[in-house]
């Protein structure tokens, strides 16, 4: 299986309870890492403010082929988790937002040999209406994280707005990945045709499990509770390369929603990305006896 991942990298702040770090981040970030630790071959279409120092993705590099996406400004994030053991809660604030990536700079690359695509916005301005459509001609086969469509900056915090350019795009993808909260406000409640016509929607709900509904089915998919939760950013991404990796592997959706809850368990027991391989996660399902 061959992915391409698309959106900006950008610079995590993470305060848990008071104790800071940073790291790389966003879901293109995760997105990349996680497949690459699935045995998936990814190319990531990352980006950022070339024209700054780099050092900062230098690990990244190492582990997956990353094309830099030139861009006035790196997206830059504050997520604060004010309950360790909640992974469900977060305040996000932005800056240094102007990072839009043209159809122009991507189009030379040849999309049309990739088996999917892994959209991942984190502010509304990083790609356009025109871009999806234009990919869609070359690979129908994109999967969109939805939730960087609706985030708008005031004054540094994260507020939503426009789902109307959220229900735009999605004749032009083959799945969308959202959490409860953020699928009402882009639905509300399912109302829009649109939704209804998509091949996959996923909406997961933190510790409360996902959803994953099909045309004419739905999967409820149980959460599975971590060893300990040292970190929940990066955790919706995960599960999102977590399904795009086992449908390669099963053809049964609850199989393939149990594999991806797994894999975004184990991303909430360490910091950073997904370090586990498939056959690991299969292990974890296999001792607590799930079946896969």
């Amino acid at each position: 299986m061959k992915i391409a991942v698309i959106g900006p990298i950008c610079r995590d702040k993470i305060n848990i309870s008071g104790t800071q770090h940073f790291q790389p981040g966003g879901a293109t970030y995760y997105n990349g890492l996680a497949l690459s630790s699935l045995g998936i071959d990814v190319t990531v279409f990352g980006a950022y403010n070339t024209s700054e120092d780099d050092s900062w993705l230098a690990s990244f590099k190492k582990k997956v082929k990353l094309i830099a996406i030139p861009t006035a400004e790196t997206l830059t994030f504050l997520n604060e988790y004010p309950d360790p053991n909640s992974q469900d809660l977060r305040v996000q604030k932005v800056k240094n937002v102007n990072c839009v990536m043209d159809w122009n700079q991507l189009k030379k690359y040849d999309f049309q040999s990739y088996d999917g695509i892994a959209l991942g916005p984190l502010f509304h301005n990083n790609f356009s209406l025109d871009f999806v459509k234009n990919l869609h001609k070359i690979n129908p086969h994109s999967y969109l994280a939805g939730q960087g469509i609706i985030r708008y900056s005031d004054k540094g915090k994260v507020i939503w707005r426009n789902p109307e350019k959220l229900q735009d795009m999605l004749p032009y993808v083959k799945a969308l990945f959202v959490d409860e909260q953020e699928f009402e406000f882009m639905s509300g409640n399912n109302e829009s045709p649109k939704f209804r016509d998509l091949e996959k929607l996923i909406i997961t709900n933190g510790s409360k499990g996902s959803t994953i509904i099909t045309k004419g089915s739905e999967f409820e998919i149980p959460a599975f509770p971590p060893t300990e939760t040292v970190d929940a950013t990066g955790a919706g991404d995960t599960y999102m390369a977590g399904v795009l990796a086992a449908s390669e592997r099963f053809s049964d959706v609850y199989q393939i929603g149990i594999f991806a809850a797994m894999a975004s368990t184990l991303c909430l027991e360490h910091h950073g990305a997904l370090k586990q391989s498939f056959e690991e996660i299969l292990k974890r399902i296999r001792e607590i006896k799930i079946d896969n």
